[in-house]
């Protein structure tokens, strides 16, 4: 939005005043009506300034945010791999080891 100039309604008053009363209240109504619109074409443009700034914001903290979860997630799993792989690979092995000796047991049952 171009930056626009505060208008002196002055002059427009002192000769609308001068045509007479209705003139008047017409130059007023007009200074009322383009203050207004003035100030709302202010306003929208700080709102949309602000609304880019906080989306500008809420990126950049949403990529620190996935950077870090990714960060954290990462060492996480790692640190499952390290402390709790040889666990899981004794925990396999018994049960492995389970597996086959129910197998050697239902092969010597004998048959019904």
């Amino acid at each position: 939005m171009n930056e626009q100039r505060k208008v002196d309604w002055t002059a427009a008053f002192q000769l609308a005043a001068r045509a007479g009363p209705r003139e008047l209240v017409r130059a007023l109504v007009t200074a009322t009506e383009y203050e207004r619109a003035t100030a709302i074409e202010k306003f929208d443009a700080m709102l949309a300034r602000q609304r880019a700034e906080c989306d500008e914001i809420f990126a950049q903290q949403q990529a620190e945010f996935e950077q870090r979860y990714a960060a954290l997630e990462h060492e996480l799993l790692a640190k499952i791999d390290n402390e709790l792989g040889p666990v899981i690979t004794a925990l396999r092995r018994e049960l492995a080891a389970a597996n086959a000796e129910l197998a050697r047991l239902r092969a010597a049952q004998p048959a019904h």
